[in-house]
């Protein structure tokens, strides 16, 4: 019951692409613990120093095709890590605002 009215209390969020849709959808059916792991979750650091690196290479060149794809393909992750963190973090929110 707690989790319904959390979830239909949600403010409206921008469209998400299906695959983003479908699983921040799920995570009404997530424990609070696995929330938190969610919410705090981030790329990992080998990912976090390719992405610096390659953003600091575009300050200083043309990427390759091969960065260039490399860099979108991290900025892809790092979107949907911040999809998926805000997300989570908005549950945790609003389960917080709720006394049962």
């Amino acid at each position: 019951m707690r989790r319904g009215v959390v979830w239909r209390d949600m403010p409206a969020s921008p469209p998400l692409p299906p695959e983003f849709e479908a699983e921040v959808n799920a995570f009404e059916r997530r424990s609070d613990d696995v929330l938190w792991l969610i919410a705090r979750s981030a790329l990992t650091k080998s990912d976090q120093r390719a992405f610096s690196r390659l953003n600091r290479l575009t300050q200083e060149r043309s990427l390759t095709a091969h960065e260039q794809v490399r860099q979108q393909a991290l900025m892809e992750s790092y979107d949907h890590a911040l999809v998926r963190r805000a997300h989570a973090a908005a549950i945790l929110k609003m389960l917080s605002l709720i006394h049962i």
